[in-house]
């Protein structure tokens, strides 16, 4: 569960983010942090880094929010 702070931070944040997302499809690590928003962290406590390479294709797919453009690619 967030903490009091990382929620406001994630409020105030939103827009900015939501921004990003729309122009971009997703939203880099390195923005959420610059925010004031911690990286994810795995089952061991262990930052969790999401690198946007192939290999970590799968994985980045599950966080990005639809978009028409993706929608598209995926029929191909």
């Amino acid at each position: 569960m967030p903490s009091k702070e990382q929620y406001d931070a994630c409020l105030s944040a939103f827009p900015i983010l939501f921004e990003h997302f729309y122009k971009d499809g997703h939203v880099s690590d390195k923005l959420f942090e610059e925010h004031g928003i911690p990286k994810d962290i795995d089952i061991f406590g262990s930052v969790r880094v999401c690198n946007a390479g192939m290999t970590q294709e799968n994985q980045q797919q599950a966080k990005t929010l639809i978009k028409l453009k993706s929608i598209r690619g995926r029929r191909k």
